[in-house]
């Protein structure tokens, strides 16, 4: 489901006057994956600025992601110039009225993506990072790496309990390179999202979703996918929450082996369960969620039904020392020659922070990736990996 990108966030009151900044800086230092030896140092220094003036609200965001390998091998170390990727964001929030809202957000990326399967760098938020995801990856480093997603959002209170959301956004990505585009094909088309969502009483809501997207490779392959979904979400208990949605998906994909495919029909449902207790000593937090529905592999180009699980647990026994392990699971279950492609991701740490500017985090990665390539060939592919991430952060209002 479609959420509008968000940059680091500055604490500006509503309707106020006045400036904020925003800079830190990210390091992680992780062995490498597939047992080589060595290691990856990546570094991303972060740079937010925001303005409010009355009802408008400016923020810019650059946050480059620098990549340095370093070979153990004989006879000595061995290290490599940065790899850069530049990522930038420019948002702009205006308040149209005390129950009206819109924002346009531009983010762009560029410059050499590793696509590490260990790293847990988000452009979205470049100094909070978390487990892998279980976007698809290919298997070498993309250089000229282009991605740009441009969007739109509405939203409006049309009651007391009744909110209704509009969102549309064009997203470009893939490799600018004719020579990369085997491994990460060109990809670009536009999406919308209509959100509508209704408290029932103080703990039920109701929540329903319809959105599309397009997406056209430059492999020649396209699909579309429509999705419907009726969610309804419960605080079952104090500490406990719930959330079930249901639906349907039309989808259809096209590529030069099969110009004429038809539309496919798919269900679309969605759980998850949350614990979070308002406990001031050593608070416990478990979550966990599935899903089933439509997928576009941005790596192969197919578009398919896709299973997924995610398991985040966190657990404080001291105010200055967090926890946490995060499991998560993709199963392709309606593909051509992608059918029972899977992608696994684990991650278990420690992170000590005495107050919000300062943050030292250690554990252990894995993915497991399976997959049928292009000419048909099995990969089977394990990474694991230690990391040691330092997080430095101010905040200053101007």
């Amino acid at each position: 489901m479609w959420t509008p990108l968000a940059i680091v966030p500055l604490a500006l009151a509503s309707g106020s006057v006045g400036s904020a900044y925003e800079a830190g800086l990210r390091a992680e230092l992780r062995s490498r994956p597939s047992g080589s030896r060595g290691a990856d140092l990546e570094l991303v220094p972060a740079l937010a600025l925001e303005h409010t003036h009355e009802t408008l609200t400016l923020a810019v965001r650059y946050a480059p992601r620098l990549l340095i390998s370093v070979d153990a091998g004989a006879p000595g170390l061995a290290v490599t110039s940065p790899n850069v990727l530049h990522v930038g964001a420019l948002e702009a929030t205006w308040a149209l009225s005390p129950i009206s809202q819109l924002r346009a957000v531009e983010q762009v990326s560029y410059g050499v993506n590793q696509f590490d399967p260990l790293s847990a760098s988000d452009p979205a938020d470049p100094l909070n990072g978390e487990a892998p995801g279980l976007e698809g990856r290919p298997l070498t480093s993309v250089p000229r790496y282009l991605s740009t997603d441009t969007g739109l959002a509405w939203s409006r209170a049309l009651s007391l309990r009744t909110r209704l959301s509009l969102g549309a956004r064009y997203q470009v990505s893939g490799s600018l390179a004719e020579e990369a585009r085997a491994a990460l094909p060109l990809q670009h088309g536009p999406s919308a999202e209509a959100r509508l969502s209704h408290d029932l009483t103080r703990r039920d809501q109701l929540e329903t979703v319809a959105s599309a997207t397009q997406t056209t490779f430059s492999t020649d392959e396209s699909a579309l996918t429509v999705t419907l979904a009726q969610g309804w979400r419960r605080q079952l208990a104090h500490a406990l929450d719930g959330e079930l949605a249901l639906g349907g998906a039309a989808l259809r994909s096209t590529s030069p082996a099969q110009p004429a495919a038809g539309t496919r029909a798919l269900p679309v449902a969605a759980a998850s369960l949350g614990y979070a207790p308002q406990l001031s000593v050593h608070p416990l937090t478990l979550r966990a969620a599935a899903r089933y529905a439509p997928f576009i592999d941005r790596v192969s180009g197919e578009a398919y039904g896709r299973a997924e699980g995610d398991l985040a647990l966190a657990w404080s026994p001291h105010p200055w020392v967090q926890l946490g392990s995060r499991a998560g699971l993709a199963r392709a279950l309606q593909s051509g020659a992608g059918q029972g492609n899977t992608l696994a991701t684990l991650e278990a740490g420690a992170t000590f922070q005495k107050d919000k500017a300062l943050a030292l985090s250690a554990g252990v990665r894995g993915a497991w990736d399976r997959r049928t390539l292009a000419d048909g060939t099995a990969l089977r592919r394990f990474d694991a990996g230690a990391f040691l991430t330092l997080t430095l952060l101010t905040h200053e209002a101007l």
